[in-house]
């Protein structure tokens, strides 16, 4: 994985209150959390890998409702996220990029998973390629993604800034099979309900990867735009999408 310099120090500024902005909603977390657990086909025995897993909420939150033998290893490239990652008892933490992670040939495991970030990673199918070969028999990969066009309410640059930052959810299929893989493609939709104040302080916070491109004074316009469209609003109430693809070791 090529490290764009923007989205490093993107992440490495949202380090500290990344969980406070996204995870406050427990019934949200516990849902995402368990289409994890169900894709992976999660058994109390396995070896988990959280492949750029940021602080290790989920890989901490998993393996409690799991109940894991084996700590999860989470893997992130930013120093600040792991830095966070290392203050749960139930993870072990590695501060590397994918690429990197996966050229470990010695490495094995049972399953891991990708939530919301596989987007960043070049060379992708290369990356597959080396965890199918990390992966014991039966592994299983599981990619958490959304589509191009999300339901979330942003300003019209920010949409388009979306679109161009998150490929086409098929592109990953056809990288996983040619990987080895055998590929299912699921579709969940969760009913969200946020106030809008609070959606306006985590865009301008730029919680969200591809919002890191625009300036403070740009997210403010964007959102006196969207302001326009929403002022009889004062609580939002959208879709997330999530589109899960599930790969198997043959």
């Amino acid at each position: 994985m090529k490290e764009d310099k923007s989205q490093v120090y993107h992440y490495k500024s949202v380090a500290k209150k990344y969980d406070d902005a996204f995870l406050t909603d427990f019934e949200y977390s516990n849902w995402s959390a368990d289409l994890i657990i169900k894709f992976l086909k999660l058994k109390k025995d396995d070896i988990l890998i959280d492949l750029a897993g940021g602080t290790g909420f989920f890989s901490s939150f998993i393996h409690e409702k799991v109940g894991l033998n084996n700590k999860v290893i989470c893997i992130d490239t930013c120093k600040e996220m792991i830095e966070k990652a290392k203050n749960y008892d139930n993870i072990l933490t590695m501060c590397e990029s994918a690429s990197l992670f996966s050229h470990k040939k010695k490495m094995k495991y049972d399953k891991i998973f990708i939530k919301e970030a596989v987007h960043h990673f070049e060379n992708r199918t290369e990356i597959f390629t080396r965890i199918y070969n990390q992966l014991n028999i039966n592994g299983i990969i599981c990619i958490l993604t959304r589509p191009q066009n999300p339901e979330f309410p942003f300003f019209k640059a920010a949409i388009e800034a979306f679109e161009q930052s998150q490929p086409d959810y098929n592109i990953f299929i056809t990288e996983l099979e040619n990987a080895g893989f055998k590929v299912k493609m699921h579709q969940e939709l969760y009913p969200l309900k946020i106030e809008k104040d609070h959606w306006f302080a985590l865009i301008r916070k730029k919680i969200m990867s591809h919002l890191a491109q625009f300036s403070d004074n740009e997210i403010a316009e964007g959102l006196d735009e969207l302001e326009e469209s929403l002022f009889d609003s004062k609580t939002l109430f959208f879709n997330d999408i999530l589109i899960s693809i599930v790969g198997e070791k043959a």
